[in-house]
């Protein structure tokens, strides 16, 4: 490997070739791909749709946390007091 050292000389830029755009619509051939991913797309709404808005097992551990007078614990809040302190900007 040969390196040519001259400041006052402008290096030859060569572009590359273009690159094609690619198709992006599914051939003949890939139909069979196409309905295998619209069926999971199906599949994946239907459990969606069977997902409970709300997870009773979520919100009954939250009413027994708001119901507990020593939750959250005294040090968390002395760590959020710090962490408020350090970042309050005058």
């Amino acid at each position: 490997m040969e390196i040519e050292f001259n400041p006052g000389q402008i290096p030859k830029t060569e572009l590359s070739p273009p690159v094609g755009r690619q198709d992006t619509t599914p051939a003949a051939s890939d139909s069979t791909t196409f309905s295998a991913s619209s069926s999971m797309a199906a599949s994946l709404q239907d459990k969606l749709n069977a997902t409970p808005l709300v997870r009773q097992g979520k919100v009954d551990q939250a009413m027994q946390l708001a119901s507990d007078e020593h939750y959250p614990p005294d040090y968390f809040e002395e760590r959020i007091a710090i962490l408020l302190a350090l970042h309050i900007k005058h």
